[in-house]
């Protein structure tokens, strides 16, 4: 797959800076609520203005001028903020805001530090921005970033929309209802922790990691979705009906991945992967009551399918698959080192080739094989099950046949198979 997500992240337009102090700040020694000020630009080529800058016990109206130049004007009625913002500088704003509704446009960068409550509306519309706040609006957060977005604080509201070209996110979100991103890049750090009811999610680049569950709707339309980051413990849940349409999914080291619940047999997610499925050695995918559809799927950790449909150009097994009273169609599987387990389901496939590894064929499931089934030195188990191979089965490796039945054209054993009460057709 060889998605390079650092190099990718490097080339992007990072156009804001964030900024922890407001030591720089403008501040106002009197109490005249309106009046134009003067500013200026501190070393950083920036403007700040932190609380004293603004009068939020009663209604004001203020501006902020550089010269002739207007920088920044506010107005406050007593309920709602508006702030706008003139300078394409980088704006840092340090302040604490209750009111019913804020909008805050800008044509540049952005940087916003301290603590929102928002009963209505939170709207902010910029070039860039950097929020280290935390923000809670009990109604809707909406941020239309022509740049970059980085997220810092912790943000709690029934209803999240975003459009960005890149989104980062270093915090806590809690979004009771319904979450909306348009973005280049969706970018989840390991310190993250994500929970909404439901998700849209239009984007290139998706890479989520930390904690991250959708608990009842997901609709996702993605080019490279990847899961996790290598040397970081992520748990990535989508346990409801979701629709999933991705490039490629890679799912990186020490993250699990479920999709589905054990007990919801009323819910189905339909996961289509147009290339390919990566797991990596330390990781696991596990699928209840889902549809997935892809080119490829490579697998060197762990795959458990239950009560599902898996459709594959190829499977390559170099570590363990599991499917459980399933159905199963693929042109080709390659064991090689990896455990290929069946129960209780249905698989169906072109060819067979298992070089080292094992192979459990067990619990009334059923094999149709339309070419050839090999097995060099991997062992293979068949109990109470059926294997139907329309040209040859070849064991040479150490197995074990039970109560089983076998169809084949050409049926070559190696002087290491065990077989009882088997039924052979040629």
């Amino acid at each position: 797959m060889g998605i390079d997500l650092p190099m990718i992240l490097a080339v992007l337009p990072m156009g804001v800076i964030r900024r922890v102090s407001s030591k720089t700040a403008l501040i106002l020694l009197d109490d005249d609520s309106n009046q134009s000020h003067q500013m200026n630009l501190d070393k950083h080529n920036e403007y700040t203005l932190s609380n004293e800058a603004f009068c939020f016990s009663k209604p004001s109206q203020r501006a902020f001028f550089d010269g002739a130049q207007k920088v920044l004007e506010y107005v406050y009625d007593g309920q709602n903020l508006s702030i706008q913002i003139f300078t394409t500088n980088q704006t840092n704003l340090f302040i604490d805001v209750n009111v019913d509704e804020c909008d805050i446009r800008a044509v540049g960068p952005v940087c916003i530090h301290g603590n929102f409550s928002i009963l209505h509306r939170y709207n902010i519309d910029a070039k860039a921005l950097s929020i280290d706040v935390v923000l809670a609006c009990k109604d809707k957060i909406f941020l239309k970033i022509t740049e970059d977005l980085s997220t810092f604080g912790e943000f709690n509201t029934p209803n999240l929309s975003i459009r960005a070209g890149f989104h980062h996110q270093s915090a806590k979100m809690v979004v009771d209802q319904f979450f909306d991103i348009a973005a280049q890049v969706f970018c989840q750090t390991e310190e993250a922790v994500f929970n909404a009811s439901s998700l849209r999610m239009i984007a290139e680049i998706s890479k989520i990691s930390g904690q991250f569950e959708i608990s009842e709707h997901c609709f996702s339309a993605v080019s490279h979705l990847i899961l996790g980051e290598e040397g970081a413990q992520s748990a990535i849940h989508f346990p409801a009906s979701h629709h999933v349409h991705v490039g490629t999914l890679s799912i990186k080291d020490n993250t699990q991945v479920v999709i589905g619940e054990q007990n919801s047999i009323d819910q189905h997610s339909q996961w289509v992967v147009d290339d390919d499925i990566e797991i990596d050695a330390t990781s696991s995918l596990v699928v209840y009551h889902g549809q997935l559809l892809c080119h490829k799927m490579d697998c060197a950790g762990v795959a458990k399918i239950y009560d599902s449909s898996l459709s594959i150009k190829t499977l390559i097994d170099k570590g363990s698959v599991a499917f459980v009273r399933s159905q199963f169609d693929v042109k080709s599987i390659h064991i090689d080192a990896g455990l290929l387990s069946v129960r209780h389901s249905n698989l169906v496939a072109r060819k067979i080739h298992a070089i080292v590894g094992e192979v459990l064929i067990q619990d009334g499931s059923a094999l149709n094989v339309s070419d050839r089934f090999f097995a060099d030195k991997a062992t293979v188990q068949m109990t109470d099950s059926a294997l139907s191979v329309k040209q040859k089965v070849v064991l040479q490796g150490r197995s074990k046949i039970r109560a089983s039945i076998i169809e084949t054209e050409h049926l070559s054993l190696a002087d290491k198979v065990s077989i009882k009460k088997i039924t052979y057709f040629d």
